[in-house]
């Protein structure tokens, strides 16, 4: 799509904003639709099932239940390593801290006139008196969020369960302020009881 096509509003900004992901090379395949295809399909049935521990022998002190780890070597990284592009170490911390859990966190202008839906994987909850959860939005520039959240001291979060992954991942596009995520994602933003905006229909939670 050319970034100088006109949007639905019927204006001539832009669509596209800079690419992001060609730096963090999230998507390793020459031919995903291919790699996807050789998989299984996904199971929606799939349920979490009771176990026994790893050892139901282990007795204090016991230290680890298996040798496994010693097969494999121990690597030390600098994080401030020369050279280093801060980017590998957002590809560490994601591909070591698992699983997380994904905040679909919607915002809206300071104008009011867009509404804004993105995925943050850096996302946790904090205390339960108050209910507080932790956000981290980092980089060289403030991204929508961010943005939104600083001039009008609004958010809403939504957890994002398997039956929305797709239209969850659909919001990480990086679209320009102006250009709302909620139409590309088909997912429906709702009234809260406390903010005007932007519940996403179809979740598990909001808050």
């Amino acid at each position: 799509m050319s970034p100088a096509t006109a949007n639905s509003l019927g204006d001539a900004l832009p669509i596209e904003a800079v690419d992001k992901e060609a730096l963090i090379n999230r998507n390793p395949y020459e031919d995903f639709e291919a790699a996807q295809a050789s998989r299984p399909g996904y199971r929606y049935n799939d349920a979490w099932a009771l176990s026994k521990a790893p050892d139901t022998e282990w007795k204090v002190g016991g230290g680890a239940s298996s040798e496994d780890w010693k097969a494999h070597s121990l690597i030390s990284i600098d994080p401030f390593e020369e050279g280093r592009a801060p980017v590998m170490n957002y590809k560490l911390m994601i591909s070591t801290t698992v699983p997380r859990p994904i905040a679909l966190v919607s915002t809206r202008t300071a104008d009011g006139k867009t509404n804004n839906l993105a995925p943050i994987s850096y996302f946790q909850n904090v205390v339960a008196d108050p209910p507080l959860y932790s956000l981290s939005l980092t980089g060289k520039q403030q991204n929508d969020t961010l943005r939104n959240v600083l001039a009008t001291g609004e958010l809403c979060i939504s957890m994002t369960s398997d039956w929305i992954v797709e239209a969850a991942n659909m919001a990480s596009v990086n679209t320009p302020p102006h250009i709302s995520e909620w139409e590309l994602t088909g997912l429906t933003p709702l009234a809260g009881e406390v903010q005007g905006f932007g519940r996403a229909d179809r979740n598990a939670r909001s808050r």
